[in-house]
């Protein structure tokens, strides 16, 4: 005849290998109007005030105070902290999650979110989201998002979104950084970029040591320690040590080169040659420009 097992009180469920348990040889287990919590892991705990939680496998694990809904599976020291409902840790060594409800850590080592709901870090090492609710970081590593709810950190290394730069990303590279007000905003790759204080709607894609500060919709591409400051609606194209400040709607290009014609803003197409005589001189104009007169 199968074992039942019914409950109709608070249990805690664990496992054979738990030295200080119990095993249950059941068939069957009915619950009534109760949420059970269960361990089948060595070492590990899970407070009695964190109802229906569970650590499944792995070693040394902790789900602690009203934390509840919440899982562990798998992975080495791993630990929900208080108040981080309905979360989960899933592998990895000595990961966290502390006062963050409905966030996920998944793979890695020594990630931590705290107090940031619905954020999730996958993969990488040492990487933190902290009062940065909606955020998550991507296989990157030693990065951190602080204070700067909904967004995001994919790859890289030492990536760093703070101070209320909101809605803003950072996509691989080294060094890269956004900070005090810089928001949804964007740094692709490259090596220590910055975005510094009320940097809006900008942009740095590669380069090394490049900066905005203070300018909206603006952005610089590429280049070597270029600055752009208090400029809007601006940006700078390569180049060395360029700076562009107090000029907005205005684009820097240090070297340009043309493999083709560029169109006046006159009424001529790209071009357009056309020979006068006046005064008994013949002129002839490109594009409405003077090129030659005999």
């Amino acid at each position: 005849m199968a074992n039942n097992l019914i409950v109709d009180t608070g249990l805690n469920i664990i496992g054979q290998n738990n030295p200080n348990g119990v095993y249950l040889n059941v068939d069957k287990l009915s619950v009534n109007s109760i949420d059970v919590n269960s361990i089948t892991s060595n070492s590990s705990f899970i407070d009695t005030t964190s109802y229906g939680s569970s650590i499944i496998g792995g070693f040394n694990s902790l789900i602690a105070t009203s934390s509840n809904y919440s899982s562990i599976v798998g992975g080495y020291c791993n630990n929900v902290f208080i108040g981080s409902n309905r979360s989960s840790i899933i592998g990895g060594v000595q990961q966290t999650i502390l006062g963050s409800s409905n966030a996920v850590i998944g793979g890695g080592n020594g990630n931590t979110v705290c107090f940031s709901d619905n954020a999730s870090i996958i993969g990488g090492n040492v990487n933190i989201i902290n009062y940065s609710t909606n955020s998550v970081i991507l296989g990157s590593c030693t990065s951190i998002i602080d204070y700067s709810r909904q967004s995001g950190i994919i790859g890289g290394q030492y990536g760093r979104i703070c101070n209320y730069s909101y809605q803003s990303f950072i996509g691989g590279g080294y060094c890269n950084s956004m900070d005090c007000n810089s928001r949804r905003s964007i740094i692709g790759g490259g090596f220590c970029n910055s975005l510094y204080k009320n940097v809006n709607e900008s942009s740095i894609i590669g380069g090394k040591r490049n900066r905005i500060e203070d300018s909206s919709q603006s952005s610089i591409i590429g280049g070597y320690q270029n600055l752009l400051c208090s400029s809007n609606c601006s940006a700078i194209i390569g180049g060395n040590n360029v700076s562009l400040c107090y000029q907005s709607n205005t684009v820097l290009v240090p070297n340009l080169w043309v493999n083709g014609c560029i169109s006046p803003d006159n009424g001529y197409t790209c071009g357009m040659t056309i020979t006068q005589a006046i005064g008994g001189y013949t002129l002839t104009f490109v594009n409405g420009i003077l090129t030659d007169l005999q």
